[in-house]
């Protein structure tokens, strides 16, 4: 069950977003970094983007299109990325602690040093009482994803589910698979060496 209060955006409100983030990392006087925290893009296009070290805490991003974006160093915890396409995305070294990302295709991505953990995201109610955003089963899994190819040296995986998941050709140097379900996972012609 979902417990998120999320802001829905246009894709004409995204490419503003991503205009004034691009403004920030170039350094130009009065701009802001991307700040995209509980905001619901899901179908949306994010082609070749450049959100590096934006926040993107808690978004919703399901079934977008994120391929070849540049997300190193971003604040990603909690994100919602069910069944996104994200092939040749860059991912390092960003906190993806709690994502969701059941049944994405990341053919190619660059997750190394990205730090997938579980992690979950709370949210104050009545009283003082703490809700997670996130029921337990959407936050950190890999389950029936595609990473073909991908990169994922140094990176830190989910405690829980990578089941069904196919890392055929994946690059694994020291990749920390603790306490992981690999259950149905194909490794087929995944290496340790980078």
């Amino acid at each position: 069950m979902r417990r998120r209060i999320s802001e829905t955006i246009s894709q004409s409100s995204l490419e503003q977003l991503l205009k004034d983030h691009n403004d920030y990392r170039e350094g130009l006087l009065g701009s802001k970094r991307g700040m995209l925290k509980f905001m619901d893009m899901s179908y949306l296009g994010f082609q070749g983007c450049n959100l590096s070290q934006a926040d993107l805490t808690g978004a919703r991003i399901g079934n977008a299109i994120l391929d070849d974006g540049d997300f190193r160093a971003a604040n990603m915890f909690a994100v919602d990325m069910r069944f996104g396409s994200l092939i040749g995305a860059d991912f390092s070294r960003a906190d993806m602690r709690g994502c969701c990302l059941r049944g994405a295709d990341m053919t190619e991505a660059n997750l190394s040093e990205a730090d997938m953990r579980d992690g979950t995201l709370m949210r104050s109610v009545k009283h003082g009482e703490l809700i997670p955003v996130l029921s337990h089963e959407e936050t950190s899994t890999l389950d029936k994803a595609i990473l073909k190819g991908a990169d994922l040296s140094e990176a830190r995986l989910p405690d829980n589910f990578v089941v069904q998941t196919d890392m055929t050709d994946c690059i694994l140097r020291n990749a920390k698979f603790v306490r992981a379900d690999l259950s149905y996972a194909n490794f087929t012609g995944a290496t340790g060496r980078g």
